[in-house]
């Protein structure tokens, strides 16, 4: 009778489990980690792909340029790639006379992603793609420089690499290639009675 009721309170107890060990934990806390992170990346990927959010985030490039160089910019749209390229599409430059400095249909930026230089704020440029471009260089009579100045001003003299004032923070770019593709240069010197064109 007492033989029966222990057999009868093992069944209702059914089998032990196995107790799992720390590193099978630890092994599907991180199986769970790299699956959160790759849904993440992915549907951010997609989300970028959307010409709704490209539109939002040429808006927003053009802005922060607008800021930095203080002119007109224009950006009908940014694409990103591989999480390293960038494409600013149908970017416009205006000078300080509300000309047209720069239109390149593409702009492509390749970077080279480095924590520890983008903590320090480096941006460093692998590859730089212009293509089917116009860029207007005009000086006027009377005048020492040229409508570009304003944007070259905004370097920092005498740096070991180009050097952009932000405000309040420095960044720090360098250019590995710059390649061109079906760009126009206006060149119009006012000031000698010179103008030269190239494509």
């Amino acid at each position: 009778m007492q033989e029966e009721h222990i057999v009868d309170n093992q069944e209702e107890q059914g089998p032990k489990r196995k107790r799992v060990g720390p590193l099978r934990l630890l092994m599907r806390f991180l199986a769970i980690i790299i699956t959160f992170i790759f849904a993440f990346v992915t549907a951010f990927y997609f989300t970028i792909q959307i010409p709704a959010v490209q539109f939002w985030l040429g808006q927003r490039a053009a802005t922060k340029l607008s800021k930095v160089f203080g002119t007109e910019v224009k950006v009908e749209s940014m694409e990103l790639s591989l999480f390293n390229r960038f494409d600013l599409k149908n970017l416009l430059i205006r000078d300080q006379q509300k000309d047209t400095l720069l239109f390149a249909g593409n702009l492509g930026i390749e970077v080279k992603l480095n924590a520890f230089e983008l903590l320090y704020k480096r941006f460093n440029i692998s590859k730089l793609y212009l293509s089917d471009a116009y860029i207007a260089m005009t000086q006027d009579t009377g005048a020492i420089k040229t409508n570009l100045d304003f944007i070259l001003n905004q370097f920092v003299d005498n740096a070991p690499v180009p050097t952009i004032k932000t405000g309040k923070s420095t960044v720090f770019i360098s250019a590995e290639e710059i390649l061109l593709q079906r760009v126009r240069f206006d060149l119009k010197d006012k000031k000698h009675g010179q103008q030269m064109k190239a494509s």
